[in-house]
């Protein structure tokens, strides 16, 4: 109370242009945007010193729509007050919003030194100090590729270890860093077209911590933060690899990013892990199943070529472009390393595991979930129990994740296995090395998997391993591990047995493993991969066209969110028909209404399946012409109508130009596109 009470005395209410200025704000706040305008105005009269009033004028003008008019006045404000927090703010934000991220950080900068904190900056920035202190070498305009590395910043903010497509992205990240002027790395945003350089001095710093294991911890999330402010905007240009080494379904996607590479003619690439959230839904979560399939069909239409993991990701990747009507593309098969982890010293137990020395135990190594199929192990154990053999300790070396009923089913089963049993989540690279280099032998009897890195981790131990027969896990084993059917326990306890039992034949195996299988490192496959984005061959005249989903006739595009209350689910399968690239460029993201133009120009690529009309129905909150191709449409404030434009059966990029009579060039139109349809004759 004492607060606000000074905030109101500090205005001198008893003045004239104080009451104008409370009276503008209560007509702000109750959406009379006008008539809080009119008072604003009065008020600066008699105090054009008040920058906070310049940015609620801007405010009330950039509520109407006018933005050219709110972008002098943000500005105004800004320049008026630099030690003003607020003004700084108001300014940044209206730039984010505006997508004009590579302006942001001068006023970022002023409003952190005027004693705004980093939450506030994110708040009114949409980031955390992207690019507020840009470092002397963040510049990757000269590299030939870049590299992203928005999926591993973020999994280091939340994560202490890596998972597996983390340790590959690591790998890379290391091998790249020794070359600094050919390969740059770079940070995206969601929904956006602007590229970030990073430092690459920073990034090297966050390898240490990595192999540290200093992941989520106070000084990795700084240097990551440090990583972030120093950031650049970097523009693609004809010729740039581009490689997306993670998470391309991250926030939903992004076809702005694609359509920006395209743009610039430059070539985007994507190193795919696997396609197991498509190809066995079964095993995922259902939100990660709809968020996968909600983008994959656009990275397969959007980027230009892939990089798999192994024959068998390669394989999937050509049939789901086969099977799903999409334009070829390029897949390069550049198979992983077998070790990805540091060597640490022989025989160093730290406390997470110090309990297993001098025991005998048989390790697995993966997430704690249902695709990992540990319960297959947890019934092979409880039968070789059940024969009079009491078999050697069995550790899972793995954090929990989704969905691992079926270990608990197989636990209670089995009476909990009498102790031999130990889960040992969140072990560090040290812990993880101690236990391959002493167990007996390990298991990955996994139902699906990409590549399968603990089986090539074992093996360059000179381990054994039993896994499965499928997917791709006999290419990691290069016929040295051991193969089962992941879904029958009963077949698989004899050879369990014979590897705990018979330890002549064991030890003969892994002499012939010894012998005759030589483990790739990374560097090898690093190069590899780095070659392959290089040496990828694509048409410089497909590289530079837009990405144009294909639209049958007879079915009503209506845009909106793959997650969330509000989620959409699209009317034909998302992987075949990606239409939301339809509107990378010149939209905001789909939202539960439909999709905004960002400003007076947006365009629609799309490829119609067939000649026909189509009908692009569209709404506003103001009375505003679209315009496209030689047809126009008048849309009454607060109203609809419908854009009809005929079409050869082809790819087509449609222009759409809002305008409003009467109204200065930069006033926002406020249209929004409801649905799109292509419908006969």
């Amino acid at each position: 109370m004492r607060g606000w009470l000074r905030r109101v005395l500090a205005r001198k209410p008893w003045r004239t242009s104080a009451r104008l200025r409370l009276s503008a704000d209560r007509l702000r706040r109750a959406g009379r945007l006008a008539d809080a305008e009119a008072l604003y105005r009065q008020y600066l009269a008699d105090r054009p010193d008040d920058a906070v009033g310049w940015c609620m004028l801007a405010h009330c003008v950039h509520a109407q729509g006018r933005l050219a008019e709110a972008d002098a006045l943000y500005a105004e404000a800004a320049a008026l007050a630099p030690d003003n927090p607020d003004a700084q703010l108001f300014r940044a934000g209206f730039l984010f919003q505006r997508g004009r991220e590579a302006d942001i950080p001068p006023f970022a900068i002023r409003a952190r030194a005027a004693g705004a904190t980093e939450a506030q900056i994110a708040e009114a920035c949409g980031q955390f100090g992207l690019g507020l202190e840009p470092a002397p070498d963040a510049d990757a305009d000269a590299a030939a590729l870049w590299i992203d590395l928005t999926d591993l910043l973020i999994y280091l903010r939340h994560n202490a270890n890596l998972s597996g497509i983390h340790r590959v992205i690591t790998a890379l990240m290391q091998h790249a860093s020794a070359q600094p002027a050919r390969i740059g790395f770079v940070l995206t945003r969601p929904w956006s077209d602007v590229f970030w350089a990073l430092s690459p001095q920073a990034v090297g710093e966050l390898l240490p911590m990595i192999e540290a294991g200093q992941g989520a911890s106070p000084p990795m999330r700084a240097l990551i933060d440090r990583l972030v402010r120093g950031a650049r905007p970097a523009s693609p240009r004809p010729g740039l690899r581009y490689l997306q080494p993670g998470a391309f379904w991250l926030n939903e996607g992004s076809p702005p990013l694609h359509a920006a590479l395209r743009r610039a003619g430059a070539v985007e690439i994507v190193l795919l892990h696997d396609l197991i959230p498509l190809t066995h839904p079964q095993l995922c979560m259902a939100d990660q199943v709809q968020l996968f399939n909600g983008v994959v069909g656009e990275v397969l239409l959007g980027a230009h070529g892939f990089i798999a993991n192994s024959r068998h990701t390669g394989t999937e990747v050509e049939a789901a472009i086969d099977a799903h009507g999409l334009p070829p593309r390029p897949v390069a098969v550049t198979p992983l390393a077998h070790a990805m982890r540091p060597a640490a010293p022989a025989g160093d137990w730290p406390d997470s595991i110090a309990a297993l020395r001098g025991q005998v135990f048989v390790l697995s190594v993966g997430t704690i979930e249902r695709r990992k199929n540990h319960a297959l192990l947890v019934r092979v154990w409880a039968r070789l129990l059940a024969c009079g053999l009491r078999p050697p300790i069995l550790v899972l070396a793995g954090k929990p994740g989704w969905d691992y009923s079926e270990l608990e089913t197989a636990l209670a089963e089995t009476g909990g296995l009498d102790g031999l049993l130990r889960i040992m989540p969140g072990l560090s690279d040290t812990a993880l090395e101690t236990l391959y280099q002493n167990c007996l032998f390990t298991a990955a009897p996994s139902l699906i998997e990409g590549w399968g890195l603990p089986i090539g981790e074992s093996m360059a131990r000179g381990k054994l391993c039993v896994t499965s027969e499928r997917g791709s896990m006999p290419e990691v084993g290069e016929g040295h591990a051991l193969l089962i059917d992941p879904e029958d326990a009963d077949a698989a306890v004899p050879l369990f047995r014979r590897l705990i039992t018979d330890h002549a034949w064991r030890a003969g195996l892994e002499a012939d493993m010894a012998a005759r299988f030589s483990p790739r490192d990374w560097p090898e496959v690093a190069t590899t991969i780095i070659d392959a984005c290089m040496g990828m061959a694509v048409d410089a005249a497909q590289a530079g066209e837009p990405a144009r989903p294909r639209l049958p006739p007879g079915l009503r595009f209506v845009p909106g969110p793959i997650l969330g209350p509000h989620a959409r689910a699209p009317a034909l399968h998302p992987v075949a028909h990606p239409l939301r690239l339809m509107l990378a460029e010149g939209w905001r993201p789909p939202a539960e209404n439909g999709c905004q133009m960002a400003g007076a120009e947006a365009w629609l690529h799309l490829e119609a399946m067939a000649p026909g009309v189509l009908h692009v129905a569209l709404a506003a909150s103001r009375a505003v012409r679209v315009t496209a191709q030689d047809q126009s449409v008048e849309i009454a404030a607060d109203g609809h109508a419908m854009l009809r434009l005929p079409l050869a059966a082809g790819p087509h990029s449609i222009r759409l130009l809002a305008s409003m009579d009467g109204i200065p060039a930069g006033v926002l139109p406020w249209v929004r596109l409801v649905s799109v349809e292509l419908r006969g004759g």
